[in-house]
């Protein structure tokens, strides 16, 4: 007998089931814009994107994202996994310096590179890792996110809440990330080489359970702003309840470390931590 769930509903629940794409969830609320993304069986113009937050110290944890990214690919048809540094919103909205943070996100992108080679060839030959740019109209965009954010009361508290932790204007966050995860207008350059960039007809992003919030904010824009600035965004939640991208409390390894020969012991202080180390440890423990 024919299945006749839809198809997002099923990959979602796929995803879910999957040990190693470690997903917790598939906004609901996509699920239209997941349906065109799996209409295009061959994954023509589907782009998926995971953004690296500018870090001074990166947890080796983050490559835990990385490999999660790269199995969704493998079961999601994509033409292209963009692995994208928020260098310079985080330079021009969290007050990362470059300097600082690009040589965390160049050891992160050698580290990735060689997990995927030697585990999941397929998605290795399209994958690319990237520098954003600060969109020019990131200035223009702050009446229209904060026009929004005055109609979600909720949203609006959250987003000031996490502010106050760590820094920025959420208005200039939520626009670039908006012009990242719903718009084709982000532009890239790709760390290791000339390869092609897919400019994205459809977007699937992968992040931890904080970008849930992020997510809202960057579709609640997207409603106010005309269809024909917008791409289909579907957002992937995956189980990292600690960003992968912050260390955890109590401390946890460092790509540096790692990198540097010392300690591979997939050990934390934190059981968040630890689990989402353990989840890839095989993986981890391979020399890069």
């Amino acid at each position: 007998m024919k299945d006749l769930t839809p198809r997002a509903s099923r990959m979602s629940k796929q995803l879910v089931k999957d040990e190693l794409a470690y997903v917790e969830s598939v906004i609901k609320a996509d699920k239209p814009a997941f349906e065109e993304v799996l209409e295009h069986s061959g994954g023509e113009g589907n782009v998926l994107r995971v953004f690296v937050d500018a870090k001074k110290q990166m947890p080796m944890r983050a490559a835990t994202l990385l490999l999660s990214a790269a199995r969704i690919a493998q079961l999601v048809p994509i033409e292209q996994l963009q692995i994208i540094h928020t260098a310079k919103v985080g330079e021009q909205v969290n007050g990362v310096a470059l300097v600082d943070s690009l040589p965390q996100f160049k050891k992160l992108a050698l580290f990735g590179s060689a997990l995927l080679h030697r585990n999941m060839p397929d998605i290795s030959e399209k994958t690319i890792f990237a520098e954003d740019t600060t969109p020019e109209h990131i200035n223009t965009m702050e009446p229209i996110v904060e026009r929004y954010m005055s109609t979600d009361y909720y949203i609006r508290r959250k987003l000031y809440e996490r502010a106050q932790r760590h820094g920025g204007n959420p208005a200039d966050f939520i626009g670039a990330r908006f012009t990242g995860t719903h718009t084709k207008f982000l532009h890239l350059h790709t760390l290791f080489n000339a390869a092609n960039i897919v400019s994205p007809k459809r977007i699937v992003t992968v992040g931890p359970e904080q970008d849930r919030l992020t997510h809202a904010a960057c579709s609640g824009v997207g409603n106010i702003m005309p269809a024909s600035l917008t791409v289909p965004s579907v957002q992937v939640l995956t189980q990292h309840v600690i960003s992968p991208f912050s260390i955890g409390s109590g401390g946890e390894q460092l790509l540096d470390d790692v990198l540097a020969g010392n300690d591979s012991n997939c050990t934390a202080h934190s059981y968040q931590v630890e689990r989402d180390l353990q989840h890839f440890e095989a993986i981890l423990r391979m020399e890069a």
